[in-house]
C-alpha cells in the first residue's frame, strides 16, 4: 500500500513540474521585462536617448508593449532611429486613432523622409480624428507649400487659422502661399492685415512682403529726351504684348550677348520662364552675369520653384572662384530641395569665408541638425543667440538645439527668455518643460505647459510630465 501511495505522488509531481516551471519562466520574463523598461526610463530622463531606445527595444522583443509603454518607445526612437520609429508610430496609430502627439511625430518623421504622400495621409487622417485642431491643415499647408503649390497652402493655411490653436502665424503662412501662388494682389491684401512686429519676426515674411511691394509698385516712366531720337523711335513698351517682348528681347540678346536692358524686360513679365531661360543661356563671361544670376534665383525663390532655383546656380557656383553670395544661394537651396548632406558641405564653407553670412550660417545650422550633427549645430547657434538681428524663430532653435544636445540649463535660461514671445512662445513653453523634464522637475513641468498646446512637442512635455 506505501509503494502505491509513493508512486502516486510521484506520478502527481512529474505531471505538474512542466507547469510549474513554466510559470516560473514567465514570472523571470516579467521581472527582466520590466526592468528593462526601468532602465529605459532612466537612460531617457538622463538624456541618453540611443541607451533609452535600446532597452525599449529589449522590452519590447520580450513582450510586445502597448499603451503609454509603446508610445515612451516610440519617442525615444523618434530621437535615433527615424525609420523604427515610423513602424512603431503605425503600430500605435492602429491601436488608438486618437494619439495626436504621436501623429504629428509620424508626420515630422515623414518631412525629414522626403515622404509628402504620408504626411498628407497622416495629416488627413487627423482632420477626421481631431477636427478642431488647427494642426492638422497647417500640416497639410506645409505640405503644399513645400511642393510648389501655394494656392492650396493658402487655403489650408486659412483653415488652420481659424481652428482652436490657429492665429496669427498661420495667416502669415496664407500670405507667403498666395506670393508663391502668383497671386501678387491677394497677397499684398494678407500681408497689410498682419501686424508690423509679426511680420518683422521672421526674415522669410518680411522679405516676401517686401517683394510683393515691390512687384506692385508702379515702374516709373522715364521722360523723354529730345535729343535722344532712338527712344521716339522705339515703340512703346507697355503696349507690347509678353510674346513681342520675348521676341525682342531674343533678339537683342542675340545681337549683343551682354545685354542688360533685355533681361530687365523679360524680369517683368508675369510669366517667369523667359526670364529664368535668357538667363541660363547668357554668357558666363558676361560682367554682370553673376548678379543677374541671383535676381533670377530670387525670383524663383519667391515663387516656390526652388528645384528651377537650384538648376539656375548650381554651374556658376561650383566654379573656382564662384562669389561668396552665389555660393549662399547654392547651399541654401540644396537645403530647401532635400539634399542636406550637400548643403552642409557648401555652407561650412560659405560660413568659413564669411562669419558674417547669417542666413548661411541659420541654414547650416539646420542642415547638421538633419543630418544629426546637432553639437555641431550647436556650436552655430550658440553664437546666434547673442545677434539682434537673430528672429524669435532662431532664438527658439538656439533653446531647443540646447535641450536636444543635453546642454537641460541652457535650454532653460533661454527658452524662459522667449515664453512670452506673441510668435513662439507656446513652443518655447514646450522648451521649458522639456528642460524642466529631464531635470526631474514634473511639477514645475507641468505649471510651464499650463495647458495642452498645438505647439509641436507640447504634447509630449505634457505627457511626461
Amino acid at each position: 500500500m506505501t509503494s502505491r501511495i509513493l508512486a502516486v505522488v510521484t506520478l502527481s509531481f512529474l505531471v505538474c513540474l512542466p507547469a510549474w516551471s513554466s510559470g516560473q519562466g514567465r514570472a523571470a520574463d516579467d521581472a527582466e521585462h520590466l526592468a528593462l523598461l526601468g532602465l529605459a526610463r532612466t537612460a531617457r530622463d538622463r538624456g541618453t536617448a540611443a541607451e533609452a531606445y535600446t532597452h525599449f527595444r529589449d522590452a519590447d522583443r520580450r513582450r510586445s508593449l502597448v499603451g503609454g509603454s509603446l508610445a515612451e518607445y516610440f519617442w525615444a526612437a523618434y530621437r535615433v532611429a527615424p525609420a523604427a520609429a515610423r513602424d512603431i508610430g503605425a503600430r500605435i496609430m492602429s491601436a488608438n486613432l486618437l494619439d495626436h502627439a504621436v501623429r504629428d511625430g509620424l508626420i515630422g518623421l515623414a518631412v525629414s523622409a522626403g515622404d509628402e504622400t504620408a504626411v498628407r495621409t497622416l495629416a488627413a487622417a487627423g482632420e477626421t480624428a481631431d477636427p478642431g485642431s488647427a494642426v492638422w491643415p497647417r500640416r497639410l499647408a506645409e505640405s503644399y507649400l513645400r511642393a510648389g503649390d501655394g494656392t492650396r497652402a493658402a487655403e489650408r493655411f486659412a483653415v488652420a487659422a481659424r481652428r482652436t490653436g490657429g492665429g496669427p502665424v498661420d495667416l502669415a503662412q496664407r500670405a507667403l502661399a498666395l506670393e508663391r501662388s502668383s497671386g501678387l494682389a491677394s497677397a499684398a491684401e494678407a500681408w497689410n492685415a498682419l501686424a508690423e512686429a509679426l511680420v518683422s519676426s521672421r526674415p522669410e515674411w518680411l522679405a516676401s512682403r517686401t517683394r510683393v511691394r515691390a512687384a506692385l509698385a508702379p515702374r516709373p516712366v522715364p521722360a523723354v529726351v529730345p535729343r535722344a531720337p532712338v527712344l521716339v523711335a522705339t515703340p512703346a513698351r507697355a503696349s507690347r504684348t509678353a510674346d513681342e517682348v520675348v521676341r525682342a528681347s531674343q533678339r537683342a540678346l542675340a545681337a549683343e550677348p551682354c545685354a542688360a536692358d533685355p533681361l530687365a524686360d523679360l524680369e517683368a513679365l508675369a510669366s517667369l520662364d523667359p526670364f529664368l531661360t535668357a538667363v541660363s543661356a547668357r554668357r558666363a563671361s558676361c560682367a554682370d552675369q553673376i548678379s543677374w544670376t541671383v535676381r533670377a534665383a530670387e525670383r524663383a525663390i519667391g515663387l516656390g520653384r526652388f528645384a528651377d532655383a537650384l538648376r539656375l546656380v548650381e554651374a556658376p557656383a561650383t566654379v573656382p572662384g564662384a562669389p561668396v553670395e552665389l555660393r549662399e544661394q547654392h547651399g541654401v537651396l540644396l537645403l530647401w530641395t532635400g539634399a542636406a548632406a550637400r548643403a552642409a558641405e557648401v555652407l561650412r564653407g560659405v560660413v568659413a569665408d564669411d562669419a558674417n553670412r547669417h542666413r548661411a550660417a541659420d541654414a547650416l545650422i539646420d542642415a547638421l541638425r538633419a543630418v544629426g550633427e546637432p553639437d555641431a549645430a550647436w556650436t552655430l547657434a550658440a553664437g546666434r543667440w547673442g545677434d539682434h538681428q537673430a528672429s524669435a524663430d532662431r532664438r527658439l532653435a538656439v533653446a531647443s538645439l540646447a535641450l536636444e544636445t543635453g546642454r537641460v540649463t541652457e535650454a532653460l535660461v533661454r527658452a524662459r527668455a522667449l515664453e512670452h514671445d506673441p510668435v513662439v512662445g507656446a513652443d518655447a513653453r514646450a522648451v521649458m518643460a522639456g528642460a524642466l523634464m529631464a531635470s526631474g522637475r514634473p511639477d514645475e513641468a507641468r505649471a510651464a505647459l499650463g495647458h495642452l498646446s498645438n505647439a509641436p512637442g507640447a504634447a509630449l512635455a505634457w505627457l511626461d510630465a
